[in-house]
């Protein structure tokens, strides 16, 4: 099983990927460029110079050779899921009561952008066997990306309540609670899944967010520090501390965390 940042990651990246593939993020590119006056640049695209004269024609077919690999990727590990989807539905045929094989169809489903057919999956390997925290775990995080929200909670509450030490199903949790502002309570997930696995800057980094929220920017600091603390190269917690020293009228704390995120030295 991967882990559920790498599934929702890669949700995430088939759905920019297809925004790019429609030619949006090509067009993106060209106003960005254009916007911040690369016209008398040099600029490089993938490695590649690029001529100051006429840059755009070289920068479309440099995001479009981009696009090209991007979406080679993409058919590649749609083919390895539609795979993955037929092995299970093949083993489901044979023993129609299998949860594992119900399982690994859900997972595959969502990688194809099938969530509701995903949850259908779970759903039934749920009724084979109730106890089982990783079902739990992956019917919240599709109930996430579909955007219901307090039923994805109440997932993450049953496979916390099977698997008490399942740090990332508290992340997870803290993560939705973020996003519906409630901040009391995701801090207090936040901090459950820190106390399960404490090392993990993502944490401490959204904990920090969260923090901040509640104009409590002094503890937001001391919290990136710990992100940082694990993980120095993380140009984003640098930022974001960057941002609470600033709050705190901090401004020349504040600088050098931005010049830490954009690797000013």
């Amino acid at each position: 099983m991967y882990t559920s940042d790498y599934r929702h990651n890669y949700t995430q990246h088939i759905e920019d990927l297809n925004e790019t593939v429609d030619g949006k993020k090509v067009d993106l590119v060209e106003d960005i460029k254009v916007s911040n006056g690369v016209m008398n640049d040099t600029i490089k695209i993938n490695g590649n110079q690029v001529s100051p004269g006429n840059p755009l024609a070289d920068i479309r077919n440099g995001a479009n050779d981009t696009i090209a690999k991007y979406k080679s990727i993409v058919e590649y590990f749609k083919n390895i899921y539609e795979k993955e989807l037929k092995t299970q539905d093949e083993a489901l045929q044979i023993n129609q009561h299998n949860s594992t094989a119900l399982l690994e169809k859900g997972f595959a489903l969502d990688m194809l952008d099938r969530h509701d057919e995903a949850i259908t999956a779970y759903d039934k390997a749920i009724e084979i066997n109730p106890q089982n925290s990783t079902v739990w775990h992956y019917k919240g995080l599709t109930l996430d990306i579909l955007g219901k929200y307090n039923e994805a909670i109440t997932s993450f509450d049953k496979a916390i309540e099977i698997n008490p030490q399942d740090s990332d199903a508290w992340k997870q949790k803290g993560t939705i609670l973020a996003n519906l502002k409630r901040y009391d309570e995701t801090i207090a997930a936040y901090d459950k899944a820190i106390e399960i696995n404490p090392r993990d800057y993502i944490v401490w980094d959204s904990k920090g967010q969260a923090l901040v929220r509640l104009g409590k920017s002094d503890e937001a600091v001391k919290a990136y520090d710990k992100a940082i603390q694990i993980y120095p190269q993380n140009s984003v917690s640098w930022f974001y501390k960057g941002q609470a020293l600033d709050k705190l009228g901090k401004s020349d704390e504040a600088q050098k965390s931005y010049d830490k995120a954009f690797g000013r030295n």
